[in-house]
């Protein structure tokens, strides 16, 4: 009996001792532009889906050890759970959102300084336990440094400040944030946390050569070390969604303004023949370009507008588009011109640079909006034929001009323009959400 007992003393002792042990991966990031070279990241930001939490990588460091804890984690101190979550979006236009976590009530002082220690913005808040939201807006365009301080404890973050005109720094309080903290550990409660099996995405920012800020996202869930290649297009993701799953498929996000768009064309449903009618049967039909599906896979599939729309009229529809996302109106895609300048030169704004997608010369392209437009052409229904890639980008809008007409938007290859135009619902174009 004692055998035994000393044998199941031992047992509990190194379970117990296992409990408490971390495995560490190391996730190393490195990145292209897309259209060749290498490129230094200015940041990354790494976000735990799965336990809702993210931290934030500064250049040089393209490093990051994530340590899993296995069993229960240690308990931790006040000062340590004390902290500021990084901003988002980083880098930011204008406004951006920070949260910081107090462990217990008492004053917090926030002030923000410049590279050079210059002092721009000082302001005391009384606050709860609690993690807080606040809103801050940049009069400055640089590398910003924002400090909360709390019983003598500092808590610093970077902020890639991009000011826009008239605007001084400022600080909005949102208001205290429903985190369910008495259901989380000390250690989720107090900082990034990470086990095997969390789903991880990746936004890598950057500066393309032109000096446009371009980003990548890529998701993962690592179960060993991991190396990650980035290619930076122009453009950020869009502040909390920065990627979906739709069938299947990753779509990236684009933030234009104060609309969010997919990044790329939609790609959903079966393919069918072009000498094939598009019907309402409960099924998401697509063309691709020529038949052919490897073109489906570059440039999205090819609608008729009735399937687009999936047989609404309805201004606005969500169509077959995910939940929470629709075909823009035509007033939408003016909102959108008028943000790019107007549609007279949007279209340069919008259009992926190069040739790759575009045929030569591809006026004005610049992509700086990170719209990335592509020349997928389009699909004309009687008698059928495929026409104008490299040519053409046309787009559905989900306002109908006549019973046999609906208004879409084109880019062409040798010229500005976003223009508006109307078709036969028959033809097949692509489509682009956008997030209501």
């Amino acid at each position: 009996m004692k055998k035994m007992s000393v044998s199941l003393m031992l047992a509990v002792m190194l379970s117990l001792s296992m409990m408490g042990q971390k495995s560490a991966i190391t996730l190393t990031f490195t990145s292209t532009y897309y259209q060749g070279g290498f490129i230094p990241l200015d940041s990354i930001r790494v976000t735990n889906y799965t336990m809702d939490m993210d931290t934030v990588l500064f250049y040089p460091d393209t490093l990051l050890v994530l340590e899993s804890t296995v069993g229960i984690s240690g308990s931790k101190t006040k000062e340590e759970g004390f902290r500021i979550l990084q901003n988002c979006p980083n880098p930011a236009t204008g406004q951006t959102r920070i949260s910081i976590f107090i462990p217990e009530k008492d004053k917090v002082r926030i002030s923000v300084s410049d590279v050079n220690g210059r002092s721009l913005f000082r302001s005391d808040w009384q606050l709860d336990r609690g993690y807080h939201s606040f809103y801050f807006t940049a009069g400055e365009t640089g590398l910003l440094f924002l400090t909360a301080t709390w019983k003598g404890i500092n808590s610093t973050i970077k902020i890639l400040s991009e000011s826009i005109s008239n605007s001084q720094n400022a600080l909005t309080y949102e208001g205290l944030q429903n985190t369910g903290l008495n259901l989380k550990t000390d250690e989720q409660a107090l900082g990034f946390t990470f086990h095997f099996g969390d789903s991880l995405i990746y936004i890598g920012y950057s500066k393309t050569s032109a000096g446009i800020i371009g980003s990548d996202v890529l998701e993962d869930k690592p179960q060993s070390n991991e190396t990650y290649l980035f290619e930076i297009v122009e453009g950020i993701p869009c502040p909390g969604v920065p990627a979906i799953n739709y069938g299947g498929q990753i779509y990236t996000t684009v933030q234009i303004g104060t609309q969010c768009w997919f990044k790329e064309n939609l790609n959903i449903g079966t393919m069918i023949p072009g000498n094939t009618n598009q019907t309402n049967n409960s099924i998401i039909e697509k063309y691709c370009y020529n038949n052919d599906t490897a073109k489906c896979n570059v440039y999205g599939g090819l609608y008729q507008w009735d399937e687009a729309m999936q047989y609404v009229t309805t201004e606005g529809a969500q169509g077959i588009c995910p939940d929470g996302w629709h075909l823009p109106s035509n007033a939408e895609f003016v909102a959108l011109s008028n943000i790019l300048g107007n549609w007279g030169i949007a279209g340069a704004k919008m259009k992926e640079k190069g040739v790759i997608h575009w045929s030569s010369p591809n006026t004005g392209a610049t992509n700086s909006s990170g719209f990335t437009g592509l020349g997928g052409g389009g699909y004309f229904q009687s008698p059928y034929f495929f026409f104008e890639l490299y040519l053409y980008a046309c787009f559905w809008s989900s306002t109908k001009a006549t019973t046999t007409d609906a208004h879409y938007r084109f880019l062409y290859y040798d010229a500005l323009y976003f223009a508006d135009d109307t078709y036969f619902k028959t033809n097949a174009f692509s489509v682009r959400c956008l997030r209501n």
